[in-house]
């Protein structure tokens, strides 16, 4: 289907637009539902860039192309949606349309774990090796974990809540190999994701800071850490954080 049937299929849809339907959109480009989100924008939603950095996260050719017939303009977005989608064609046409942010490129690309498009970002000169861990652990990617480190990341406690807030218990081993020593934010980021197995390591390795471990996980509503911090001795202050 050619961008023009695509506007003009938008253009049959009516309704009145609103946060719901941008939202519809954005859900839609992210999962590269391309009737959705015809639907969405045909019922008001106007958040391009948010929809063209969901649409190449998707890999959603006809998506990225709605997106910026539309009028998305946030390249960089769209560059690590890009990158964390790993499709390299899509990257290239970004690029092509002025996207110049290689920091927001590697960590799209660690977050993916596409080593490919690590390496390509790393040609362009991009040096965030921190931001690279942090996207990387948020991913379970322990290669390029570890290839991180070896360019020069240092902030192995961002590291190490990141892995803990998305559950990667590997990842996490690793990153307290690496040196990592805030076992408090890895025990608050255990509770958010609700993985008992690691907020159990936390504790074993020394954190102590039950009360923000419990709020962590009364926050994203996660009854079995919540409980385990209570056996500890957390107070129950109403609300989470």
């Amino acid at each position: 289907m050619s961008t023009t049937d695509l506007n003009r299929k938008v253009c049959s849809v009516h309704g009145t637009g609103n946060i719901q339907e941008n939202k519809r959109l954005h859900d839609a480009c992210y999962k590269g539902n391309l009737e959705d989100a015809i639907q969405a924008i045909g019922r008001g939603a106007t958040n391009w860039d948010g929809g063209l950095r969901g649409a190449c996260r998707a890999k959603c050719r006809e998506l990225v192309d709605l997106m910026i017939e539309r009028g998305a303009t946030d390249w960089n977005q769209g560059l690590f949606g890009a990158c964390r989608g790993g499709d390299q064609e899509i990257v290239d046409l970004i690029v092509a349309r002025g996207a110049t942010d290689w920091e927001l490129a590697l960590r799209g690309a660690c977050r993916g774990g596409h080593h490919a498009l690590v390496d390509w970002a790393i040609e362009r000169g991009t040096k965030d090796w921190n931001g690279g861990l942090f996207a990387a652990c948020l991913g379970g990617h322990n290669e390029l974990v570890d290839m991180m480190v070896e360019l020069g990341a240092t902030n192995f406690d961002k590291g190490l809540y990141a892995a803990c807030r998305c559950g990667h218990i590997e990842t996490t081993t690793l990153m307290l190999k690496h040196g990592a020593t805030d076992w408090d934010l890895g025990l608050g980021g255990a509770c958010a994701s609700g993985t008992y197995a690691l907020a159990e390591l936390m504790l074993e390795c020394g954190a102590t800071n039950f009360d923000k471990g419990l709020r962590c996980a009364r926050k994203a509503g996660q009854d079995a850490t919540a409980q385990l911090m209570l056996e500890r001795g957390a107070v129950e202050v109403g609300g989470g954080e």
